[in-house]
């Protein structure tokens, strides 16, 4: 997936909102975005974030 793709799918998907991938002090994060984006389903893969 291209990032300007991903980018539009997150930005589209009410579940990155609701688990905060948009607040101050995750957005910008790539930890954080990583984080909140496996936590929201994302991936199925449980090693995602370490990937």
């Amino acid at each position: 997936m291209k990032a300007y793709d991903r980018q539009k799918f997150v930005e589209s998907n009410n579940r990155y909102a609701a688990a905060s991938l948009f607040n101050d002090g995750i957005k910008g994060d790539p930890d954080k975005e990583h984080a909140v984006i496996a936590s929201a389903g994302y991936a199925s893969d449980g090693e995602y974030i370490k990937k």
